[in-house]
């Protein structure tokens, strides 16, 4: 599958979470998703989803066959607004030494 790479990098943007944190968690190389545009190379339907679904959207939103922005909601949804998943979505993109200074920040 081939990534829509102006809506990709639009959604990083917009959700803050960073390509080296979406490769982590697909088990890819912190330069895949750079490699993958620039060489033009198929990016396997799971890696596909698994950034859709880190990035709130669909893999037929990230391939462009479907405008659909949003992921359709669930009645399992978790219930957040933009605002709070954002921040969810910034805490989990942290390492460990990061979360640590967000926790003594927090005082907790």
């Amino acid at each position: 599958m081939h990534i829509n790479f102006d809506r990709f990098d639009a959604l990083v943007a917009e959700t803050g979470i960073t390509k080296s944190h979406l490769c982590r968690i697909a088990d890819k190389s912190r330069y895949y998703l750079r490699d993958a545009k620039k060489y033009n190379i198929d990016i396997p339907e799971s890696v596909v989803e698994t950034f859709a679904s880190a990035l709130g959207t669909t893999p037929e939103f990230l391939i462009g066959n479907s405008d659909e922005k949003k992921k359709p909601t669930t009645e399992t949804g978790d219930g957040l607004d933009a605002k709070r998943r954002r921040a969810l979505n910034l805490i989990e993109a942290m390492n460990d030494e990061q979360l640590d200074a967000l926790l003594k920040l927090l005082g907790r």
